[in-house]
């Protein structure tokens, strides 16, 4: 039981492996969507690391020195975030938003559902625990 779980949560990331193939390349995958209903949780986000993932300084003279992948995959973690268009060079700049870690397909990941939440929600009672987030912040470099 403990193993399918693990698979599960762990299926929902990459390692940096692969993008994550976000919901549709348009508007609707950007944080400023979720801020429309969540805008405390916004706020906090827009204050947090994982918004600057990719415009940090210390992040992008690395990268222009060594342009991979797996750099991309962590640090703009969406499909649409890494296609050659004028929607995705918008959401570059948001770096690990909301969707990275919340949506998949159709399906809203949290730590629990609301009542009254339009989204298809999957409760995820270890959603921001450490087991949860370790496929992203804890793993080998590719050699």
């Amino acid at each position: 039981m403990i193993l399918h779980w693990l698979f599960g949560l762990f299926s929902l990331f990459s390692n940096g492996e692969t993008p994550i193939d976000s919901v549709r390349a348009d508007v609707a995958n950007s944080a400023a969507e979720c801020k429309l209903c969540h805008e405390e949780e916004y706020e906090e986000w827009r204050s947090s690391r994982h918004s600057m993932a990719w415009t940090n300084d210390f992040f992008q003279f690395d990268y222009a020195k060594e342009k991979r992948a797996w750099c991309r995959n962590c640090h703009i973690p969406l499909a649409a975030q890494q296609e050659d268009s004028d929607a995705a060079r918008l959401l570059r700049d948001e770096g690990v938003n909301c969707i990275a870690c919340h949506v998949r397909g159709d399906t809203f990941y949290a730590l629990r559902k609301r009542a009254s939440s339009p989204h298809n929600t999957k409760a995820t009672p270890e959603f921001g625990s450490d087991v949860f987030c370790a496929s992203c912040h804890q793993f080998n470099f590719p050699v």
